[in-house]
């Protein structure tokens, strides 16, 4: 692979990503290159879900307890909330930091990131929506990718190109809706005309009903063709299936669906109620 010949403009030795699956497809990008570069671990946290006025708060690490049963979050917890209190103290005129304005958890993570940089700070920022991805993910037709957690290796050739350096600044409105997702505090953040908003908790919900009927279903099933459902869309939303799994716990025990077996999403069934 050849960064430069495809458009490398800058001279940054690090990287951030807002998620694990990127980080790890960015680093294989890099060996690959044979480029020595660090990635600085995507965040496991998905700020697109849960309270977000403080992220390091004891309401958020109980949500995630709660709520998505902790996960790699909550297991490392005291690395998740030095993450968020260093980067007022990070340079940033050498970090790659990479996002996807069209996808929820990208976009929430680098607005949180971008919320506690000095207001003079400059940062080189490469948004993925501004490329033109796509990939073919199992039998399913070529798809447009709009996160970073789905590009593969050699898409990241390309993508070094939409790195720029930007001033923080420049962000103001984008920053000023973010502090009222924050004040606002909601369980959801979603797409709507392109900007952020806030959502109820039973936003997905409808779309988990279209794939439910008398007969029982895997719960896997359930969830993976409502997350494909949701990211076909003409703004497409990306969400969780640890949420989706979660709603699902709310419906049975709200008596409005039916559910046999235990575990994982794999080994449960699920049905409307009769």
């Amino acid at each position: 692979m050849d960064f430069q010949a495809h458009g490398w403009q800058t001279a940054a030795m690090r990287h951030l990503c807002f998620s694990m699956s990127g980080a790890e497809s960015l680093c294989e990008a890099l060996r690959d290159a044979e480029r020595d570069e660090l990635v600085i671990r995507g965040l496991f946290d998905d700020l697109s879900m849960g309270p977000i006025n403080d992220v390091c708060s004891a309401e958020r690490q109980a949500w995630l307890q709660d709520i998505l049963h902790g996960g790699d979050v909550f297991a490392d917890w005291d690395a998740h909330m030095h993450f968020w209190s260093s980067i007022n103290l990070m340079q940033t005129d050498d970090v790659t930091i990479w996002y996807s304005s069209r996808n929820a958890r990208d976009y929430c993570g680098f607005l949180e990131f971008l919320r506690r940089l000095p207001a003079d700070a400059d940062l080189i920022a490469a948004n993925i929506a501004d490329g033109n991805f796509s990939a073919k993910f199992g039998a399913e037709a070529e798809q447009p990718i709009y996160s970073t957690g789905l590009l593969l290796p050699h898409h990241w050739v390309s993508a070094f190109a939409l790195a720029r350096m930007r001033a923080r600044r420049e962000y103001a409105k984008e920053l000023e809706n973010w502090e009222r997702l924050r004040e606002e505090n909601a369980p959801l953040r979603v797409f709507r005309d392109g900007r952020l908003i806030s959502a109820k908790e039973d936003f997905y919900d409808q779309g988990l009903f279209r794939h439910l009927s008398d007969r029982w279903r895997k719960v896997a099933y359930v969830v993976g063709r409502t997350m494909m459902d949701f990211s076909d869309m003409p703004e497409p939303q990306m969400i969780s299936d640890l949420w989706l799994d979660h709603r699902i716990n709310v419906l049975v025990d709200a008596g409005m669906i039916k559910e046999i077996g235990e575990g994982d999403m794999r080994h449960r069934e699920i049905r409307l109620k009769a």
